[in-house]
């Protein structure tokens, strides 16, 4: 062999070494997003799972408000009503429930806690708040100002995707008559 011959077999062959290194590199770098990717959404799911804990101890604390807003709503027949006459007694109470609702949809759609998470824990209730929320316009009721509970519409989108990815169809918007069953059981919850 010529030492022509000799510097093309090495050229040839530092170009394979390259190309396999590249190969090797390439491997390794999705091996790695992938284990990245992989140990993100067990932290996502890990921290989802913590989050939802403590809204879930929040929502148990607010027991007692949310049996007094339902024992105002049943006793005063407010559903029997087309609107809210005197928002007056429930104001301060609902306002603590709406509040917590409208935090977690900030946390929803930060992507803080995954929607299916929050939809596990939380869907039950939210649907009927928000239900009463929108037929009883209670955010215009409420007098506060418009950046008030503006992650609610947000969260009952998101929510429903996640009820009609479940279901295989949307669900009906609680009647007044689920409402009036909602918030006789809720009123059972308070310490009386």
């Amino acid at each position: 062999m010529t030492e022509l011959n000799w510097i093309a077999l090495g050229t040839i062959g530092t170009f394979l070494l390259a190309i396999a290194a590249f190969v090797t590199l390439y491997v390794q770098g999705r091996q790695f997003r992938k284990m990245r990717t992989d140990e993100n959404e067990r932290a996502f799911k890990n921290s989802s799972v913590q989050l939802i804990t403590d809204f879930d101890r929040q929502f148990r604390k607010l027991d007692d408000l949310r049996s007094e807003a339902s024992d105002v709503i049943v006793k005063n027949n407010v559903l029997k009503a087309e609107l809210i006459e005197d928002y007056s007694a429930l104001k301060d109470i609902m306002c603590e429930v709406y509040d917590f609702f409208d935090t977690l949809g900030f946390y929803v759609e930060n992507g803080y806690i995954k929607p299916e998470v929050v939809h596990q824990y939380f869907y039950h209730w939210f649907e009927h708040y928000y239900e009463f929320f929108t037929v009883y316009n209670i955010k215009k009721l409420s007098g506060y100002n418009e950046t008030v509970w503006i992650h609610l519409p947000k969260l009952s989108i998101v929510l429903n995707e996640v009820e009609i990815r479940q279901l295989g169809k949307e669900r009906k918007a609680p009647t007044k008559q689920d409402l009036l069953a909602f918030f006789e059981e809720e009123a059972t919850f308070g310490s009386d």
